[in-house]
């Protein structure tokens, strides 16, 4: 990430011994807008230590897609990642939505009380 080396585990390759303290780590963690997702981390004690997040980002501009692009995976964004500050995108946001380890889908950003979800967008049944 960003041209830094991040370690899946924090124990060596034997299983016994641990990887220095403060070693980059990726973790899988829920995200705040429901997603799970890979999370950056420090190694301590043979264990990944995530960041805190914070909701926040007041003033901070939506990010932008070209047009064609992909949507955003879920709902959130970190406006400054190497704090953990976050924000969700608003309501009606095409999004992307993880149902399973293989399967993503297409979606749009909903609200659900405190946070903000990609909900699967699904076809409405034909009338009569």
């Amino acid at each position: 990430i960003n041209n830094v080396d991040y370690y899946g585990s924090c124990k060596c390759d034997d299983g016994q011994k641990n990887l220095p303290d403060n070693t980059k780590c990726l973790r899988t963690d829920t995200r705040p807008d429901g997603e799970q997702s890979g999370r950056a981390g420090s190694c301590k004690n043979g264990i990944c230590i995530l960041k805190n997040v914070t909701k926040g980002c007041e003033g901070s501009k939506v990010p932008k897609f070209a047009p064609g692009s992909l949507p955003p995976f879920g709902c959130a964004y970190f406006c400054k990642p190497d704090n953990g500050e976050y924000t969700f995108f608003p309501q009606g946001t095409p999004c992307q939505h993880k149902v399973n380890r293989t399967h993503v889908v297409n979606g749009t950003c909903k609200i659900s009380g405190d946070k903000t979800i990609c909900t699967e967008d699904v076809a409405l049944p034909l009338a009569c």
